[in-house]
């Protein structure tokens, strides 16, 4: 009888790191996908690449990547890209002011 417990145990394991990488995996495409549309000028995906870099959406983190997509945004109108620029600048302010 333990292990038959120990087995399903196993199984619903192995089954959760599946759904987890296809997770990733999904995630990953979204954000070639946005990354194919921002190079072409498209705003919001701009937009959606600065939050992927910023926020460490499928394993990436980079504040620099996250500025520049920001402002790519930002040159062309992209009201929430400006928001977050605005709100970067006043945490690196914070920063080294130590508040």
């Amino acid at each position: 009888m333990k292990f038959l417990v120990f087995l399903v145990f196993c199984l619903l394991l192995a089954s959760c790191s599946t759904v987890h990488n296809n997770k990733t995996s999904y995630t990953q495409a979204e954000r070639l996908k946005w990354h194919e549309k921002a190079k072409a000028g498209d705003a919001e995906a701009q937009f959606q690449m600065g939050n992927a870099w910023c926020c460490g959406h499928s394993g990436f983190f980079s504040t620099k990547e996250a500025s520049y997509w920001w402002c790519q945004a930002s040159q062309q109108g992209h009201s929430a890209a400006k928001a977050k620029l605005v709100q970067l600048k006043q945490n690196c302010q914070r920063y080294k002011s130590g508040n």
